[in-house]
């Protein structure tokens, strides 16, 4: 029988016997490329790693940035219309206000006019004030035209000054 033989690297001696060198007996050579390979491997996975937690941080930022913009924006449109509702009470209010003073109006007008008896105030005007009532040649007719000066004028429009504006520049430059 062939002796059981262990191989080093570097042997260079003829094998006469039918025994294969054993190389899985053999000291492992060292290889710095491949170590060198599995570093870089390494630090690539661990800065993917790293680029991928910080895509996830920023991911969870945005999104905690969002919902608080969505709340505040729903607390704003919600005080919006708090606001909103409670203009349209008091102005509901002050239009019931409105309408009680106009019927008051209404009805005091009603009960002046009912009041008012012409009998009286001219028995009032002879006795009590010694008034006359005035004699043919005291009254003068007048003829009033249609359209009078007082009518013309009372009907005309109120120009308010607004102030310096482009259309007073322009009807100044006009004239």
């Amino acid at each position: 029988m062939a002796r059981a033989t262990t191989y080093k690297e570097g042997y260079s001696k003829y094998n006469y016997s039918s025994n294969a060198y054993a190389y899985e007996l053999a000291p492992k050579r060292y290889d710095y490329q491949e170590e060198e390979k599995r570093r870089e491997r390494a630090e690539k996975a661990r800065i993917k790693e790293e680029q991928e937690r910080r895509q996830a941080a920023a991911h969870k930022f945005k999104l905690t940035v969002a919902v608080i913009l969505v709340f505040f924006g729903c607390f704003a449109m919600m005080a919006s219309y708090a606001s909103v509702m409670q203009q349209r009470m008091v102005v509901n209010s002050l239009k019931d206000e409105l309408a009680y003073i106009k019927n008051e109006n209404i009805s005091l007008q009603a009960d002046i006019s009912e009041s008012v008896d012409l009998e009286y105030i001219k028995g009032e005007a002879i006795y009590r004030l010694g008034m006359t009532e005035p004699q043919p040649y005291q009254v003068v007719y007048i003829d009033i035209p249609k359209q009078s000066y007082n009518v013309q004028y009372a009907s005309a429009e109120i120009v308010e000054d607004k102030g310096f504006t482009f259309e007073a520049l322009l009807n100044l430059f006009n004239r």
